[in-house]
Formats: structure tokens, sequence, C-alpha cells
């Protein structure tokens, strides 16, 4: 079964969050509403050179990896655990929940303008590795995807 994901950039982030509230109940996994929307921030910000993620895959497993999770057609497993995720304890950089989310709005459009001025940039994702502009993209498809049904604003 084919699975289908958000088109990113091209994410409607109004439409997905309008019904999202800090105090919405996760179907699965520890985040809240509010880390959810800062960690996709968080995610942007590495595909775009702004944070600087260590590599915590094994250079010899990294290709066999990006091919089974970026590559395939498979969403991520609900289960996925992070090797950089903040947990609990979390500070909140923005003030507040909306804050976090034109936040996020505001990288999805520096996304698009940083790789139209740097089309052939590579930067690292901590478990897949170097990744194209093209891999990130399907990266943060399946990302947004992921999250976003973790909150039930997708099916």
């Amino acid at each position: 079964m084919e699975t289908t994901f958000l088109s990113f950039p091209e994410i409607n982030l109004d439409l997905l969050t309008k019904d999202l509230s800090i105090e919405a109940k996760p179907l699965w996994g520890s985040l809240n509403a509010w880390q959810m929307i800062e960690h996709l921030s968080d995610a942007i910000m590495v595909s775009i050179g702004e944070i600087e993620a260590p590599v915590f895959t094994d250079d010899d497993k990294v290709a066999k990896i990006k091919r089974m999770f970026i590559d395939s057609d498979s969403p991520f497993r609900k289960d996925f655990q992070s090797p950089i995720f903040r947990g609990d304890g979390i500070v909140f950089r923005n003030p507040t929940f909306y804050g976090a989310i034109n936040e996020l709005n505001s990288y999805m459009a520096k996304f698009v303008t940083y790789y139209e001025q740097n089309t052939s940039k590579i930067h690292s994702h901590p478990v897949f590795g170097p990744l194209t502009k093209s891999d990130w993209e399907r990266f943060h498809s399946k990302h947004f995807t992921h999250h976003f049904k973790q909150f039930g604003q997708i099916g």
C-alpha cells in the first residue's frame, strides 16, 4: 500500500494547525503539540545549516538506512526515536504556541529561499547522513506527515 505524504514545502501549515491546541494529546509518543511544532522547526534548521547535528549512524550503514527510510514509500514508524530529541524539561524557544507555529511557517519559507540560493548544498541529518535539497524535501514531507498524523490533524 502506497502512503501519501504531505508535499514539502507546499504544506498549508495554517490548515494543519487551525484545530491544533497546546492541550492536544498525541495518538502516540511523548511530544506535546508545542514540542512537535518546535521539533519540526529544528529539523528545518538542520536542513538549511542553521544547526549542525552530528551523524549518529555508522558510516557503513548510512546509505542503507537512507534507502529504507528516505527513499522508500514507507512512512516513519510511530515509535521512531530521534537521537537528538530534546525530551522532557524542554525550554521553549518561542514565548507562545502560536509564536512557534509562526516560526515554523517562517522556517518553511527560509528553506525555499535557502535552496534557491544554494542549490547544491548538502547538510547532514543525524540519522540519515548527508542529504541534498531533494532528500531534505522528501524527509520533511515524511516527517511532517508523521507528526501531523501523531496529533490526528491528517488521516
